[in-house]
């Protein structure tokens, strides 16, 4: 029996909640233009070069743990981006109720420190 990330991904365990929101954060930004500018803008910046917010292949174990990795290695510039740009951020999601709501929700977790602990465990 093969069981691929998918599969066990679909295993509700805290771990896994925090993992998937960190996907729901990275799908977000990788799709939102804007905001992933803004997120560029922050990391040129701050470090002087721009790292890429990675999304996992279903089937690949280290994938995910590289992307929550990745994430974590922009905590700083995404919470300063959360403080600082948070109503670009809203707009960038689009007019539509439901797509501010779900940034609303995303940019929430972001400025969590319990989101940011538990991905680093």
């Amino acid at each position: 029996v093969r069981l691929t990330v998918g599969d066990y991904l679909k295993v509700k365990t805290p771990a896994i909640g925090v993992l998937d929101i960190a996907l729901e954060v990275i799908k977000w930004f990788n799709n939102h233009t804007g905001a992933l500018s803004i997120l560029r803008q922050q990391q040129q910046k701050q470090d002087g070069k721009v790292l890429a917010l990675v999304r996992p292949a279903p089937t690949r174990w280290t994938a995910h743990y590289l992307s929550a990795n990745r994430l974590l290695e922009l905590e700083r510039a995404l919470r300063i981006i959360v403080l600082e740009s948070k109503e670009r951020l809203l707009v960038c999601a689009g007019k539509e109720r439901a797509q501010t709501d779900k940034a609303r929700t995303l940019i929430g977790h972001l400025e969590t420190p319990q989101f940011w602990k538990s991905l680093a465990e």
